[in-house]
Protein backbone atom coordinates (compact mmCIF):
# COMPACT_ATOMS: atom_id res chain seq x y z
CA UNK A 1 0.00 0.00 0.00
CA UNK A 2 1.41 3.38 -0.98
CA UNK A 3 2.19 5.76 1.85
CA UNK A 4 -0.09 8.72 2.33
CA UNK A 5 1.15 12.06 1.09
CA UNK A 6 0.98 14.69 3.80
CA UNK A 7 0.63 18.37 3.04
CA UNK A 8 2.77 20.98 4.71
CA UNK A 9 1.08 23.76 6.64
CA UNK A 10 1.59 26.17 3.74
CA UNK A 11 0.09 23.71 1.24
CA UNK A 12 -2.90 23.09 3.49
CA UNK A 13 -3.41 26.82 3.92
CA UNK A 14 -3.47 27.27 0.15
CA UNK A 15 -6.22 24.67 -0.41
CA UNK A 16 -8.54 25.72 2.44
CA UNK A 17 -10.79 27.71 0.04
CA UNK A 18 -11.14 24.71 -2.30
CA UNK A 19 -11.75 21.89 0.19
CA UNK A 20 -14.65 19.63 -0.80
CA UNK A 21 -17.70 19.70 1.47
CA UNK A 22 -19.62 16.42 1.26
CA UNK A 23 -23.29 15.56 1.64
CA UNK A 24 -25.08 15.46 4.98
CA UNK A 25 -25.31 11.87 6.28
CA UNK A 26 -26.23 10.02 9.45
CA UNK A 27 -23.74 8.52 11.88
CA UNK A 28 -23.60 4.77 12.17
CA UNK A 29 -22.12 2.18 14.51
CA UNK A 30 -21.10 -1.43 14.05
CA UNK A 31 -23.43 -4.01 15.58
CA UNK A 32 -21.43 -7.17 16.43
CA UNK A 33 -24.61 -9.27 16.59
CA UNK A 34 -25.79 -8.56 13.07
CA UNK A 35 -22.29 -7.70 11.78
CA UNK A 36 -23.75 -4.65 10.09
CA UNK A 37 -23.59 -0.91 10.65
CA UNK A 38 -26.69 0.67 12.15
CA UNK A 39 -27.58 4.26 11.35
CA UNK A 40 -28.28 6.61 14.23
CA UNK A 41 -30.63 9.59 14.37
CA UNK A 42 -28.39 11.20 16.99
CA UNK A 43 -26.65 13.91 15.00
CA UNK A 44 -25.38 14.27 11.44
CA UNK A 45 -22.01 14.51 9.69
CA UNK A 46 -20.53 16.08 6.57
CA UNK A 47 -17.32 14.58 5.16
CA UNK A 48 -14.35 16.83 4.38
CA UNK A 49 -11.97 16.02 1.52
CA UNK A 50 -9.57 17.61 -0.93
CA UNK A 51 -10.95 18.98 -4.19
CA UNK A 52 -10.01 15.70 -5.91
CA UNK A 53 -11.98 13.76 -3.21
CA UNK A 54 -8.82 12.38 -1.58
CA UNK A 55 -8.36 12.48 2.19
CA UNK A 56 -7.00 15.66 3.77
CA UNK A 57 -3.65 14.76 5.32
CA UNK A 58 -1.74 17.47 7.19
CA UNK A 59 1.70 17.58 8.80
CA UNK A 60 1.63 21.04 10.40
CA UNK A 61 5.22 21.15 11.76
CA UNK A 62 8.63 19.53 11.36
CA UNK A 63 11.17 18.18 13.85
CA UNK A 64 12.71 21.64 14.06
CA UNK A 65 9.52 23.24 15.43
CA UNK A 66 7.39 20.58 17.15
CA UNK A 67 4.17 21.18 19.05
CA UNK A 68 3.74 20.42 22.74
CA UNK A 69 1.31 17.75 23.92
CA UNK A 70 0.99 18.64 27.64
CA UNK A 71 -0.98 15.52 28.54
CA UNK A 72 0.44 13.04 26.02
CA UNK A 73 -2.19 10.51 24.97
CA UNK A 74 -5.38 10.53 27.05
CA UNK A 75 -8.24 8.09 27.48
CA UNK A 76 -11.84 8.39 28.64
CA UNK A 77 -14.72 5.91 28.75
CA UNK A 78 -17.80 6.79 26.73
CA UNK A 79 -21.41 6.08 27.70
CA UNK A 80 -21.08 2.56 26.29
CA UNK A 81 -17.98 1.70 28.32
CA UNK A 82 -15.67 1.90 25.31
CA UNK A 83 -12.23 3.49 25.49
CA UNK A 84 -11.90 6.78 23.60
CA UNK A 85 -8.36 7.99 23.03
CA UNK A 86 -7.16 11.44 22.03
CA UNK A 87 -4.18 13.77 22.02
CA UNK A 88 -4.23 17.50 22.64
CA UNK A 89 -1.54 19.87 21.35
CA UNK A 90 -1.14 23.56 22.15
CA UNK A 91 -0.10 25.80 19.22
CA UNK A 92 1.13 29.22 20.42
CA UNK A 93 -1.23 32.04 19.45
CA UNK A 94 1.50 33.77 17.43
CA UNK A 95 2.42 30.63 15.46
CA UNK A 96 1.62 29.90 11.82
CA UNK A 97 -0.18 26.72 12.94
CA UNK A 98 -2.61 28.77 15.04
CA UNK A 99 -3.23 31.25 12.24
CA UNK A 100 -3.85 28.59 9.57
CA UNK A 101 -6.21 26.59 11.81
CA UNK A 102 -8.12 29.80 12.54
CA UNK A 103 -8.51 30.35 8.78
CA UNK A 104 -9.70 26.75 8.41
CA UNK A 105 -12.30 27.31 11.13
CA UNK A 106 -13.54 30.44 9.37
CA UNK A 107 -14.06 28.42 6.17
CA UNK A 108 -16.10 25.83 8.08
CA UNK A 109 -18.14 28.58 9.75
CA UNK A 110 -18.94 30.11 6.36
CA UNK A 111 -20.12 26.72 5.07
CA UNK A 112 -22.31 26.22 8.11
CA UNK A 113 -24.00 29.59 7.72
CA UNK A 114 -24.64 28.76 4.05
CA UNK A 115 -26.23 25.36 4.83
CA UNK A 116 -29.03 25.88 7.34
CA UNK A 117 -30.49 22.52 6.27
CA UNK A 118 -27.62 20.80 8.09
CA UNK A 119 -28.84 22.14 11.40
CA UNK A 120 -32.52 21.47 10.69
CA UNK A 121 -31.68 17.82 9.98
CA UNK A 122 -29.59 17.65 13.17
CA UNK A 123 -32.57 18.83 15.22
CA UNK A 124 -32.02 22.56 15.60
CA UNK A 125 -35.23 24.57 16.02
CA UNK A 126 -36.25 27.62 14.03
CA UNK A 127 -35.12 30.21 16.59
CA UNK A 128 -31.68 28.58 16.69
CA UNK A 129 -31.12 29.00 12.95
CA UNK A 130 -29.41 32.36 13.05
CA UNK A 131 -25.85 33.19 12.01
CA UNK A 132 -25.09 34.47 15.51
CA UNK A 133 -26.30 31.25 17.15
CA UNK A 134 -24.52 29.03 14.62
CA UNK A 135 -21.27 30.86 15.33
CA UNK A 136 -21.79 30.85 19.11
CA UNK A 137 -22.31 27.06 19.17
CA UNK A 138 -19.41 26.17 16.89
CA UNK A 139 -16.75 24.03 18.55
CA UNK A 140 -13.58 25.59 17.17
CA UNK A 141 -10.58 23.46 16.25
CA UNK A 142 -8.67 25.65 18.68
CA UNK A 143 -10.42 25.49 22.06
CA UNK A 144 -10.13 28.74 23.96
CA UNK A 145 -8.86 28.57 27.56
CA UNK A 146 -11.75 28.38 30.01
CA UNK A 147 -11.81 29.37 33.70
CA UNK A 148 -12.61 26.75 36.31
CA UNK A 149 -16.35 26.81 37.05
CA UNK A 150 -15.80 26.86 40.80
CA UNK A 151 -12.67 28.97 41.28
CA UNK A 152 -12.59 31.06 38.11
CA UNK A 153 -8.91 30.14 37.72
CA UNK A 154 -7.57 29.39 34.24
CA UNK A 155 -5.48 26.27 34.87
CA UNK A 156 -4.50 25.72 31.22
CA UNK A 157 -3.85 29.11 29.56
CA UNK A 158 -3.01 27.72 26.10
CA UNK A 159 -5.43 27.12 23.25
CA UNK A 160 -5.98 23.38 22.78
CA UNK A 161 -6.21 21.41 19.53
CA UNK A 162 -7.74 18.01 20.29
CA UNK A 163 -7.43 15.04 17.93
CA UNK A 164 -8.92 11.56 18.34
CA UNK A 165 -7.25 8.28 17.39
CA UNK A 166 -7.84 4.54 17.34
CA UNK A 167 -4.94 2.87 19.22
CA UNK A 168 -4.52 -0.05 16.81
CA UNK A 169 -4.35 2.34 13.86
CA UNK A 170 -1.92 4.90 15.26
CA UNK A 171 1.82 4.93 14.66
CA UNK A 172 3.96 6.48 17.42
CA UNK A 173 7.75 6.68 17.17
CA UNK A 174 9.70 8.07 20.12
CA UNK A 175 13.28 9.34 20.15
CA UNK A 176 15.65 7.37 22.38
CA UNK A 177 17.84 9.94 24.15
CA UNK A 178 20.63 7.40 24.62
CA UNK A 179 21.05 6.54 20.94
CA UNK A 180 19.34 9.42 19.16
CA UNK A 181 17.35 6.91 17.12
CA UNK A 182 13.58 6.73 16.91
CA UNK A 183 11.90 3.60 18.25
CA UNK A 184 8.57 2.09 17.28
CA UNK A 185 6.82 -0.59 19.33
CA UNK A 186 4.28 -2.55 17.34
CA UNK A 187 1.74 -3.14 20.13
CA UNK A 188 0.29 -0.43 22.39
CA UNK A 189 2.72 2.18 21.09
CA UNK A 190 0.31 4.93 22.16
CA UNK A 191 1.00 4.01 25.80
CA UNK A 192 4.64 5.11 25.53
CA UNK A 193 3.39 8.68 25.93
CA UNK A 194 0.21 8.06 27.96
CA UNK A 195 -0.22 11.00 30.37
CA UNK A 196 3.34 12.12 29.56
CA UNK A 197 4.16 15.66 28.49
CA UNK A 198 6.10 15.60 25.24
CA UNK A 199 6.94 17.47 22.06
CA UNK A 200 5.31 15.97 18.99
CA UNK A 201 5.17 16.14 15.22
CA UNK A 202 1.60 15.04 14.41
CA UNK A 203 0.20 13.89 11.08
CA UNK A 204 -3.54 14.35 11.08
CA UNK A 205 -6.82 14.58 9.18
CA UNK A 206 -9.92 16.77 9.54
CA UNK A 207 -12.34 13.93 8.75
CA UNK A 208 -15.76 15.52 8.95
CA UNK A 209 -18.04 18.20 10.34
CA UNK A 210 -20.25 16.82 13.13
CA UNK A 211 -23.60 18.25 14.16
CA UNK A 212 -25.78 17.44 17.18
CA UNK A 213 -29.00 19.06 18.41
CA UNK A 214 -27.21 22.10 19.81
CA UNK A 215 -23.50 21.97 18.91
CA UNK A 216 -21.26 21.41 15.90
CA UNK A 217 -17.58 21.32 14.97
CA UNK A 218 -14.86 19.38 13.13
CA UNK A 219 -13.64 15.89 14.05
CA UNK A 220 -9.85 15.65 13.74
CA UNK A 221 -8.02 12.32 13.72
CA UNK A 222 -4.31 11.88 14.38
CA UNK A 223 -2.68 9.15 12.25
CA UNK A 224 1.03 9.24 13.07
CA UNK A 225 3.12 10.90 15.79
CA UNK A 226 6.87 11.44 15.99
CA UNK A 227 8.10 12.35 19.48
CA UNK A 228 11.47 14.14 19.52
CA UNK A 229 11.33 14.91 23.26
CA UNK A 230 9.67 13.49 26.36
CA UNK A 231 9.51 15.63 29.49
CA UNK A 232 10.34 13.31 32.40
CA UNK A 233 9.98 14.15 36.07
CA UNK A 234 13.74 14.04 36.53
CA UNK A 235 14.27 16.48 33.68
CA UNK A 236 12.04 18.97 35.48
CA UNK A 237 13.40 18.35 38.98
CA UNK A 238 15.73 20.89 40.56
CA UNK A 239 18.44 19.20 42.64
CA UNK A 240 20.50 22.33 43.24
CA UNK A 241 19.42 22.53 46.90
CA UNK A 242 21.01 19.15 47.72
CA UNK A 243 24.61 19.06 48.97
CA UNK A 244 27.07 17.24 46.75
CA UNK A 245 24.67 17.06 43.83
CA UNK A 246 26.55 19.38 41.49
CA UNK A 247 26.84 17.87 38.03
CA UNK A 248 24.77 14.84 38.97
CA UNK A 249 23.48 12.96 35.93
CA UNK A 250 20.08 11.38 36.52
CA UNK A 251 19.11 8.33 34.49
CA UNK A 252 15.37 8.06 34.03
CA UNK A 253 13.84 4.63 33.50
CA UNK A 254 10.29 4.67 32.22
CA UNK A 255 8.22 1.54 32.47
CA UNK A 256 7.33 0.20 29.05
CA UNK A 257 3.66 -0.39 28.34
CA UNK A 258 3.24 -4.15 28.57
CA UNK A 259 -0.50 -4.57 28.86
CA UNK A 260 -1.65 -7.50 26.75
CA UNK A 261 -3.67 -6.85 23.65
CA UNK A 262 -7.31 -7.48 24.50
CA UNK A 263 -8.27 -8.20 20.91
CA UNK A 264 -10.21 -6.10 18.51
CA UNK A 265 -11.55 -2.70 19.44
CA UNK A 266 -15.02 -2.77 20.96
CA UNK A 267 -17.87 -1.73 18.72
CA UNK A 268 -18.61 1.89 19.43
CA UNK A 269 -21.91 3.61 19.87
CA UNK A 270 -20.39 7.07 19.95
CA UNK A 271 -22.31 9.25 17.49
CA UNK A 272 -19.02 10.80 16.41
CA UNK A 273 -17.85 7.49 14.96
CA UNK A 274 -18.73 7.69 11.28
CA UNK A 275 -19.08 4.88 8.77
CA UNK A 276 -15.57 5.52 7.49
CA UNK A 277 -13.89 4.64 10.80
CA UNK A 278 -14.02 0.88 10.25
CA UNK A 279 -12.39 1.30 6.86
CA UNK A 280 -9.41 3.38 8.00
CA UNK A 281 -6.34 1.30 7.05
CA UNK A 282 -3.83 0.14 9.64
CA UNK A 283 -0.71 2.25 9.23
CA UNK A 284 2.58 0.45 8.73
CA UNK A 285 5.46 1.40 10.99
CA UNK A 286 7.87 3.84 9.32
CA UNK A 287 11.41 2.67 8.70
CA UNK A 288 14.38 4.60 10.10
CA UNK A 289 15.12 5.94 6.59
CA UNK A 290 11.52 7.11 6.25
CA UNK A 291 11.72 8.93 9.56
CA UNK A 292 14.92 10.66 8.54
CA UNK A 293 13.49 11.67 5.16
CA UNK A 294 10.00 12.53 6.37
CA UNK A 295 10.93 15.90 7.80
CA UNK A 296 13.50 17.17 5.34
CA UNK A 297 11.09 19.85 4.16
CA UNK A 298 8.51 21.90 6.01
Amino acid sequence: MAARKYSSLADFDAVIPTLSIGKLTKFSRYDPKTKQRIESDNGRKVDLKMADESAICLQPVTLENPLTAPFGTSMILDDYGNEKWNMTVTPPTDSDVFKVLARFDRRILEEGKAHLEWFREAGWKGKQLTEANIEANFGSTLKEPEPDKKTGEIKYPDYQWKMAFIPGKLTVVVRDDATGKYKFREKDCHKDIHKVKCDVVPMCTPAYIWLTGNQWGVKWYINKVVVPRVYTRAANTDLSDMLGMEGLEVEVVREEATEADHGKRKASGDPEDGPGDAKRPTLAAPTQDEIEQMFMTS
